[in-house]
């Protein structure tokens, strides 16, 4: 889908397609018969001349696929590729390093680095807490990512992040698929799953979105003092 693309139906169940697409700005479609020699050339002169046009094409062609497809559906069949496995005393200077690196603070509630002692406080009340599932996954035995359900009666908040280094890989919705099939298997009873993501979190707005989730609400907010 990258490439500018000058397309013509050549029979009517292509004709809907090519003017979705087209519509879409995913590929130029002009309306003319596939045997009109002199309308072909006038709009391949468009694509030819037009080198703004073709950028365009190329640019949303490519923002509409990830290539990440086969994972996808990989997943539709229930299998996945990431363990999960609930987090241990033992995974505390993980937990520690991962939560205070620059890339998962900046998109975290509090940006501030966390302290050894404020640390292993919570990580003792969380571990001690049924009601606060903390889980590790892994792929091929390396860990790439950190997600908690704070359950309350039959709703669960979701708080997930990868570790810092792994993210571009796809892994997100893949994490969360897993987490997810592991507290419907341990929680039965849960029917709502909900998740907080500050609003310029653009990677986590999208992962919740492609795994499902609904926006209910929007809060906005603005500094009247510099």
């Amino acid at each position: 889908l990258g490439l500018p693309t000058l397309a013509l139906c050549l029979a009517d169940n292509q004709r809907q397609l090519i003017h979705d697409a087209s519509r879409a700005g995913l590929l130029h479609g002009p309306d003319i018969s596939a045997t009109d020699a002199a309308a072909i050339a006038r709009h391949l002169a468009v694509l030819l001349e037009g080198a703004g046009l073709r950028r365009l094409l190329s640019a949303t062609g490519m923002a509409a696929v990830d290539g990440r497809g086969v994972a996808r559906v990989v997943r539709a069949m229930g299998i996945s590729e990431i363990e999960v496995r609930q987090a241990t005393a033992a995974d505390s200077a993980s937990l520690f390093a991962w939560r205070n690196s620059p890339e998962i603070r900046a998109v975290s509630r509090s940006s501030t680095p966390i302290p050894q002692a404020d640390h292993a406080r919570w990580l003792a009340a969380v571990l001690a807490d049924p009601d606060r599932p903390l889980l590790i996954g892994s792929r091929a035995g390396e860990p790439v990512g950190v997600v908690r359900f704070d359950i309350d009666a039959t709703a669960a908040e979701v708080s997930i992040y990868l570790v810092p280094g792994k993210g571009g890989e796809g892994l997100g919705s893949a994490l969360l698929t897993a987490a997810e099939a592991w507290l419907g298997e341990t929680h039965p009873a849960l029917d709502t799953l909900l998740a907080e993501v500050l609003g310029d979190n653009h990677a986590s707005h999208r992962l919740f979105a492609g795994c499902g989730y609904a926006l209910q609400q929007t809060r906005y907010r603005k500094r009247i003092h510099p």
